[in-house]
Order: structure tokens, then sequence, then C-alpha cells
């Protein structure tokens, strides 16, 4: 009887400890949609800012929310390229969170919420061959309060015969992350 009470105290006082080492020290980790679009964009790692949103989500932020919206599509090669380096110089100034949608099943379908999005959007879009209003990837776009700040389309219609790593030389980078940087900082003021 007596080796069952020392056992119970010392599992009791081992739980106790697993217990107390378990919330008392804040852990790292990671987003499962940091993961899935590490899988999803070969150029960026695990330590992304990304995360998912539907086209529903992203037009509440257009109406009357805060973010910065990364709109692409996953296999287009240009948007590789970009969500490295809005990913990077995002990080680098703070950012901790882009809002990503994969446009294109939306797109292709002229859903609802795609159509919302570009009604919320339409004076920045070009208008495609059919003559609509269209997003063409890759674009992101800074929203505070509901209004546009900041709206990048760089890549987006590169018609020239240019391969995406031939475009992002060491000059295009650093014009690209200075031209980001300056809607981050008015994206930040007073958020």
């Amino acid at each position: 009887m007596k080796k069952i009470k020392i056992l119970l105290i010392v599992f009791f006082a081992i739980l106790g400890a697993v217990l107390i080492y378990k919330f008392s020290y804040p852990r790292v980790q990671t987003k499962k949609d940091n993961l899935k679009v590490s899988n999803e964009y070969a150029l960026l790692d695990n330590d992304n800012i990304y995360t998912y949103k539907t086209a529903d989500e992203i037009e509440n932020i257009l109406n009357k929310g805060n973010g910065v919206i990364f709109f692409c599509i996953k296999e287009n090669e240009w948007c590789q390229y970009y969500a490295r380096y809005l990913n990077n110089v995002s990080k680098a100034n703070g950012i901790n969170e882009i809002e990503y949608i994969d446009i294109k099943q939306d797109r292709h379908y002229n859903t609802s919420g795609y159509r919302k999005i570009v009604e919320s959007l339409k004076e920045y879009l070009p208008i495609n061959d059919e003559g609509n209003k269209s997003i063409i990837t890759p674009t992101v776009v800074f929203v505070k309060n509901g209004k546009v700040t900041g709206f990048n389309n760089e890549t987006a219609g590169i018609i020239e015969n240019i391969t995406p790593s031939e475009y992002w030389t060491d000059e295009k980078i650093s014009e690209f992350n200075m031209n980001i940087t300056s809607f981050i900082l008015e994206y930040k003021e007073e958020i």
C-alpha cells in the first residue's frame, strides 16, 4: 500500500512538471497555411507569412478591413518569384501576415466573390480581351480601413520574351523593395 502511494505521488509530480513546462514556455508555431504555401511556391520556405483567404474574406477586407492582399496563381512562374520577393520585403518591414488567394478558379468561373472583388478594385484593374475588368496576377493590394492605399502588379502584364529569373535582377529587386516598402509604411501608419 505504501508503494502505491509513493508511485502515485511520483506520477502526479511528473505529470505536474510536464503540465507546468508545457503551458509555461511559449512555443514557436508554424501555421498550417505556411507549410501549404511553401509546398505550392517552391521559392518560399516554411517561414513565410501567407495565410489563405476565400474571395468572401478578401471582399470583407476590401470593404472595411485592413490587410495586405496577394492575388496569385500557384502555377504561374511570375507568381512564384513575386511571392518570394513580397514575402521578404514584407517580413523585413514588420508585416506579420499577407492575405493570400489563388484567384484562378474564382476568375475562371467568374464567381460572385470574384465579381465583388473586381467591383471593389475596378479603378486599378486592366481590361481583359473580352472587355471586362480583370485581376491579373501577380497583384498585391494594401488596404487600410477599407481603402486601397497601395497597388502593385508590376510583372502581371509582361509580354516581352523574358523569364522571371531574367527579369528579377538585383536592380529590379531593389526597386520593388523600395516601392513595396513605401506602401507598407503608409499602410502601417495608425493601424
